[in-house]
């Protein structure tokens, strides 16, 4: 299998995304491979984990940008189906409601219903109006909204999906095997290949400092600019699907609750008006699923590879000194292609720092051409980018 491009970083992207049979709108590959850690919660951060727009074709962790924080905001926020009389005895205490379950209050024997009275009895002063909208609160109480609320509410943080570690490491380890080439062509004259300072910048996460670090860089920028001839070969390959839970599951051998709800989430996303989002309040259906809104993508999938081999072939005219800086580079983590993920990187994803750098990377010359390998060996599954998609 062969794919040329106009630069490495994309002829590598094609060439994976055509070897795996994913697609270009939706796979996200990792800049920097991330081990897959040791419990089910550290798998169920990549899925929790929303990717940005800005990210393009690459992922990167942002455990700022949570899923389960957005549907929250979003579940507490609307106005339930057949909602309007309830949202009109509210009047202005709606908005005192909304802030109210943010601060998730714990829910009482009597559900949805005993919170909510005990709440208007507190903070609506006519009485008159408290009971009128007790009284139509439970009118819509089994509705999509407060049932995914009371989920939600009583799921008290724990944010689990339908996938355990041990599945996940037992289905890496059954995956198929893949082996592909890729080419990539020498960018326009003053063009600078893409990504090549973002893989540069990986470079400032280790310990690589001065000179070493700036030939480090001049060697990837050079070898991106080149021409080259790539092999790679993955040992293990699987894609690894969860859902957050709609109902409660034995995951891993422990019981988890339930804490989404996927018709509330439709409900949200197909109804762009006043009547299912308050006007004037925060966060309005465009700051969550529009071009820039946090929830406009979300993690259906991840892929996770085990034992990763490649070799390159480049035309790029490194100086010594740039090639003892590439190999530093390896061992501290950050190659041509991929990086593991630094320190920072690896702590704000909740995982234990490595102490060294699974990676190797050599280099020799044939035929004046230079030849550079690749290693993450066996035994280290990655993750390797995740497939996200609209709600």
């Amino acid at each position: 299998m062969e794919s040329g491009s106009s630069d490495l970083y994309q002829a590598w992207y094609d060439a994976v995304v055509e070897a795996f049979g994913l697609s270009p709108d939706s796979f996200l590959m990792a800049r920097s491979l991330i081990p897959l850690g040791s419990t089910s919660s550290n798998l169920w951060e990549y899925f929790n984990s929303v990717p940005l727009e800005s990210d393009g074709h690459y992922y990167e962790p942002h455990l700022f940008n949570l899923f389960s924080d957005g549907y929250g905001a979003v579940v507490n926020l609307l106005i339930p189906q057949f909602g309007t009389a309830w949202r009109d005895a509210m009047g202005d205490h709606y908005s005192q409601w909304v802030v109210y379950l943010a601060s998730s209050p714990p829910i009482p024997p009597g559900g949805m219903l005993e919170l909510f009275t005990m709440w208007a009895r507190r903070n609506i002063p006519d009485p008159a109006q408290a009971q009128a909208a007790i009284t139509a609160y439970e009118q819509i109480l089994n509705g999509t909204v407060p049932v995914a609320q009371d989920r939600f509410l009583k799921a008290a943080g724990v944010y689990a999906y339908s996938r355990s570690i041990g599945e996940a490491r037992d289905q890496v380890g059954k995956g198929s095997a893949y082996k592909f080439s890729f080419s990539s062509s020498q960018p326009a004259a003053g063009a600078q290949p893409r990504e090549a300072a973002s893989f540069a910048a990986k470079l400032a996460g280790t310990q690589l400092i001065g000179k070493a670090r700036g030939q480090a860089e001049s060697a990837m920028t050079k070898l991106a600019a080149s021409h080259v001839e790539g092999k790679a070969v993955f040992d293990h390959q699987a894609r690894v699907w969860a859902a957050p839970l709609q109902t409660g599951e034995i995951i891993g051998g422990l019981p988890y609750p339930p804490w989404f709800s996927a018709l509330a989430l439709k409900y949200a996303y197909q109804n762009d008006n006043a009547t299912v989002w308050p006007a004037g309040m925060k966060p309005d259906w465009a700051q969550t699923f529009g071009s820039s809104g946090n929830l406009r993508r979300l993690v259906t999938s991840i892929v996770l590879v085990d034992g990763v081999d490649v070799v390159l072939v480049s035309d790029a005219d490194l100086t010594s000194g740039e090639r003892s800086a590439l190999q530093q580079a390896a061992a501290a983590g950050v190659t041509p292609l991929f990086a593991l993920a630094a320190s920072a990187e690896l702590q704000s994803a909740g995982r234990p720092a490595s102490a060294e750098s699974s990676l190797s990377l050599s280099l020799e010359t044939k035929d004046n051409a230079l030849e550079i390998h690749i290693i993450s060996p066996l035994g280290n599954v990655m993750l390797f980018g995740v497939v996200a998609t609209a709600p």
